[in-house]
């Protein structure tokens, strides 16, 4: 996440933000250990919603949600039926589906969003959430220089979450 928001950042989108604030003029070697320093309250708070999450809370994994069709299509299904239980026609119901199918990244240039420029410097001007994954792989040589108390904070947030390695 750190990684993920650092790039997101660097390449200009919400500068005004707190977490964007003059990242884009920073280099991945300061850069990604002050959004480390930036992020670890974020990330407690997601952690902590995690944790209180069931059941008033559907949690949606994105490695898994973004994995395959397969998964993207159950993890919708299921959310559709947590978030409208009974309450929608079963005819609404598919068309709530038969709309998020045509979203699936993986499925190729069937979305909505598949227009949407497909590299960081087009991505910028967008305000596009996905990562250029050259920029993402060089960012993460940098997680060392994150300060260890700090890294170790993360890891231990990251168990929390049932993510292990």
């Amino acid at each position: 996440m750190v990684v993920s928001a650092y790039v997101y950042h660097h390449r200009g989108n919400e500068p005004n933000t707190g977490l964007g604030m003059n990242i884009a003029q920073m280099g991945p070697e300061k850069g990604v250990p002050e959004m480390a320093r930036r992020m670890i309250k974020t990330v407690h708070y997601m952690v902590d919603a995690y944790k209180v999450a069931p059941p008033d809370m559907y949690i949606i994994r994105f490695e898994i949600i973004t994995n395959s069709s397969k998964n993207f299509n159950r993890t919708i299904q299921e959310m559709v039926r947590f978030l409208f239980g009974e309450d929608i026609t079963e005819r609404q119901r598919q068309a709530i589906l038969d709309s998020a199918v045509a979203e699936d990244l993986q499925a190729g240039e069937n979305g909505l969003s598949w227009h949407l420029p497909h590299n960081s410097m087009e991505q910028a001007a967008y305000g596009n959430h996905t990562n250029d994954d050259e920029d993402m792989m060089e960012a993460r040589n940098y997680l060392p220089l994150v300060d260890p108390d700090l890294l170790a904070k993360f890891q231990l947030l990251r168990a929390e979450l049932g993510y292990t390695g």
